[in-house]
């Protein structure tokens, strides 16, 4: 582990070889504490936010690469994992800005609420902002389904691999039957035949073991594909209950906005 790695874990504030857990969780908490649309009326402390964000941004990456390389060197196949993680942290990144979006909307909504005019035109363009995040989310979704189902091609190409394999293993047992046959009676052939089995049990269990793997990054796969289900079910929740929002905050500004009129007209006929 070098220098820059353990400075890394420092800024994520956790000791040199935490989990992979333990990083994304420090991770994503600091960078909601420190996310610069927090600090909307504060510049000096929102570019403050903004830079420690980037340096977040990269302890993380490095940290990342730095785990996945020593992953990837004892599981061979786990960049699909590594890139949909990444997919998976994007996601995670918008939901947090479009959050903040609709917060600081409805919080300048309810600022400038006595000036009718403004409060509206603040509401829209609000309105605006907020679906222009919640396309960019659903632009990273279907790239992130995108990256899965490249993985999945992946996975597919590694089966008919292992059929081939499986194949060649069928034929190599069918020539040491032929080479056991045909070398009984000599010694050193016998013993040569014999080191040829050897060598193909070691084939055939390093394929009993690539099966596992193979059946094992099927079943993550699987559960992936679920859990990135329930998640767009939960962004479309979310959507509809912003929508029901919005709308109820544009009934009470027509409705604040009758009432201002019904006053207007009172004070001009007295």
């Amino acid at each position: 582990m070098t220098d820059e790695i353990r400075e890394s874990y420092r800024l994520l504030e956790l000791e040199p070889g935490a989990s992979r857990k333990a990083v994304k969780t420090a991770y994503r908490e600091l960078v909601k504490i420190w996310h610069p649309d927090r600090f909307p009326d504060d510049p000096p402390l929102q570019g403050r936010a903004s830079e420690k964000t980037k340096a977040l941004n990269e302890a993380y990456r490095k940290i990342a690469t730095y785990l996945a390389g020593d992953y990837i060197k004892s599981h061979p196949r786990a960049n699909a994992r590594a890139a949909e993680e990444a997919a998976q942290l994007a996601g995670e990144q918008a939901r947090v800005r479009a959050r903040w979006l609709f917060k600081n909307a409805v919080e300048e909504t309810r600022r400038w609420r006595w000036n009718t005019k403004t409060t509206v035109w603040q509401f829209w363009e609000a309105c605006g902002l907020l679906e222009k995040e919640m396309r960019a989310l659903e632009v990273r979704f279907k790239a992130s389904e995108q990256a899965l189902a490249a993985s999945q091609a992946r996975l597919e190409s590694q089966k008919r691999e292992f059929s081939d394999q499986q194949a060649r293993i069928v034929n190599l047992e069918k020539e040491v039957s032929s080479r056991d046959a045909q070398l009984e009676g000599t010694a050193e052939s016998l013993a040569q035949a014999r080191a040829e089995i050897e060598q193909e049990k070691v084939l055939r269990l390093a394929a009993e073991q690539k099966s596992g793997e193979l059946v094992a990054g099927l079943k993550s796969i699987e559960g992936q594909l679920a859990q990135q289900a329930r998640h767009r079910e939960q962004l479309l929740d979310e959507r509809r209950n912003e929508q029901e929002q919005m709308r109820v905050c544009v009934d009470k500004v027509n409705a604040f906005c009758g009432r201002v009129t019904a006053i207007l007209a009172t004070r001009e006929k007295q």
